[in-house]
C-alpha cells in the first residue's frame, strides 16, 4: 500500500523532467548564440543585452515575442527592418539604452502585435508623425530620456494608451502636440524644463485619466487654469504647487530662488561696501584699490602715515591675472620696437657725423692757432705788433736776437 505513492512520485519527476528537456530544445530552436531564451509572461522571450550589436538582425527565430535589445549600439531604424529579420510576432520590444538617432516611417510596418515599445535613453531627436499610425496594437511608448526639447513628437495612434516623455528636455508644449493621441490615458512629463503649460492642451485628451508633472521648474502663478482643470476631471497628479507638500517642481523652483538670492545678497553687500569705503573717502577702481584716506586702524595692524598710498596687492595680482596674455605680448612688443628704434637712430646718427667718442679740434681754435703763429712771424720779421699782441716767446728772442731791435745803452755819469 505504500509502494504506489512512491511510484507515483517517480513517475512524476520522470514527467517533469522530460518536460522541461521538451521546453529547453523549444528554447534553443528560436534562441541565437548572441542572446540568452525564457519564457516570460507566457512569451518566448530573447535576451540580447549588452551585446554591442549594430542591428537587430541578432539571429532569433520568428517565433520569439518579447526581444530585448537595450545597452547595446543600434544607431537607426530602417524601413521595414523588423519585418525582414522575420520578427512578426513580436508583442515585446525594448530598444532602450542604445544610439538611435532615426526611425524610419515604415520601420515598425507589419508588426501588428507589437504591444509595448520602449525606445527610451536613446538620440532621438524627432519622430515622425505617422510613425505608429499602422501599429494598431500597441498600447505602452515609452520615448523617456531622449533631447526632445521644444520639438515634441506629433504623434498620430488610435491605440497608444500610455506615453513617457520624462527627462526629454522639455521647455515648450506646442499647440496640438497630443491632438493625434485621442486614447491617451497616461501621460509622463516629468523631469522637464516646462515652467507652464496651457490647459487646452489637456483638454484635447478626453480619455487622459493620470499626468504626472514633478520636476519642472513650474510658474504657479500660471497654473491656476491648468490646476482647476485637472481637479474638475478628477485627472490624477500631484499639484507642483502645493505648499502642504512640495513636490520636485517646487524644490527645482526654490533652488533656482535661492541662487537668485545669493545673487542678490553679493550685489548688496558689495553696494555696503562701496558705500562704506565712500565714507572713508576710497576711491575704487575695477581692477586696483587705492586708497589715500585709510579707515580707522585695526587693532594689531601696523601702523602707517596717513601720505604713504598702501596698494591692494590682491586687487592688483586678480586685475594682472584678468588682462589677456595677447595684451601683454603685445605691449612688451611695442615698448621692445620703440627702444630698438631709439637706439638704433642714435648709432646711424653717430655713424653718419663720424667717430664721435674720437676726441676733435674745433676749427675755431685752429683759427685761432693760424693767427698767433701768424703774430709771431710778423714779430720776428721786425713788424710792428699790433696792440694787444702778446710778446714773443723768450726762447725766439734769445736764438734770434739779431731780429729784435736793441734798447740803446745808457751810459752813467
Amino acid at each position: 500500500m505504500k509502494v504506489a505513492p512512491l511510484y507515483f512520485l517517480i513517475g512524476h519527476i520522470i514527467v517533469v523532467g522530460i518536460a522541461g528537456v521538451k521546453l529547453d530544445v523549444k528554447s534553443d530552436a528560436f534562441c541565437s548564440s548572441f542572446c540568452v531564451c525564457d519564457m516570460w509572461y507566457r512569451l518566448r522571450r530573447a535576451s540580447c543585452t549588452s551585446r554591442h550589436l549594430y542591428s537587430v538582425q541578432t539571429g532569433v527565430s520568428n517565433a520569439v515575442q518579447a526581444l530585448d535589445l537595450s545597452n547595446n549600439s543600434i544607431s537607426a531604424l530602417l524601413n521595414y527592418e523588423l519585418k525582414n529579420t522575420g520578427l512578426v510576432n513580436l508583442k515585446y520590444l525594448n530598444l532602450s539604452d542604445n544610439s538611435i538617432s532615426e526611425i524610419g516611417s515604415f520601420a515598425f510596418a507589419n508588426i501588428d502585435d507589437l504591444a509595448v515599445l520602449d525606445l527610451s535613453r536613446n538620440h532621438l531627436y524627432y519622430v515622425l508623425w505617422d510613425t505608429f499610425v499602422d501599429s494598431r496594437s500597441l498600447r505602452i511608448l515609452h520615448l523617456n530620456g531622449n533631447r526632445f526639447g521644444t520639438r515634441i513628437p506629433d504623434l498620430h495612434s488610435n491605440s497608444i494608451s500610455e506615453l513617457g516623455l520624462s527627462d526629454c528636455q522639455i521647455s515648450h508644449v506646442n499647440r496640438q502636440a497630443f491632438a493625434g493621441l485621442k486614447n491617451l490615458r497616461k501621460l509622463d512629463l516629468s523631469n522637464n524644463f516646462m515652467m507652464q503649460i496651457d490647459y487646452r492642451e489637456i483638454e484635447i485628451l478626453p480619455t487622459l485619466q493620470v499626468i504626472n508633472l514633478d520636476n519642472n521648474p513650474w510658474s504657479c502663478g500660471d497654473m491656476k487654469r491648468l490646476l482647476s482643470h485637472l481637479e474638475d476631471r478628477s485627472i490624477v497628479f500631484d499639484s507642483p504647487c502645493n505648499k502642504s507638500r512640495k513636490t520636485g517642481g517646487e524644490k527645482t523652483a526654490d533652488r533656482t530662488m535661492k541662487k537668485f538670492e545669493k545673487m542678490i545678497d553679493a550685489t548688496r553687500q558689495q553696494d555696503q561696501n562701496q558705500d562704506r569705503d565712500r565714507e572713508y573717502g576710497v576711491m575704487m577702481s575695477p581692477t586696483t584699490t587705492w586708497i589715500t584716506d585709510p579707515p580707522p586702524p585695526v587693532i594689531g595692524a601696523g601702523n602707517k602715515s596717513k601720505s604713504e598710498t598702501i596698494i591692494d596687492r590682491d586687487g592688483l595680482l586678480h586685475a594682472l591675472a584678468d588682462v589677456s596674455p595677447l595684451w601683454i605680448f603685445a605691449v612688451g612688443f611695442s615698448v621692445g620696437f620703440v627702444t630698438s628704434m631709439l637706439f638704433t637712430y642714435i648709432w646711424v646718427t653717430g655713424m653718419i657725423s663720424g667717430c664721435w667718442r674720437c676726441p676733435k679740434i674745433p676749427r675755431r681754435n685752429l683759427g685761432a692757432t693760424r693767427d698767433n703763429a701768424s703774430q709771431r712771424i710778423s714779430l720776428l720779421g721786425g713788424h710792428p705788433a699790433c696792440p694787444g699782441t702778446p710778446p714773443p716767446p723768450y726762447r725766439d728772442v734769445i736764438l734770434n736776437s739779431s731780429s729784435y731791435p736793441t734798447a740803446p745803452s745808457v751810459v752813467s755819469i
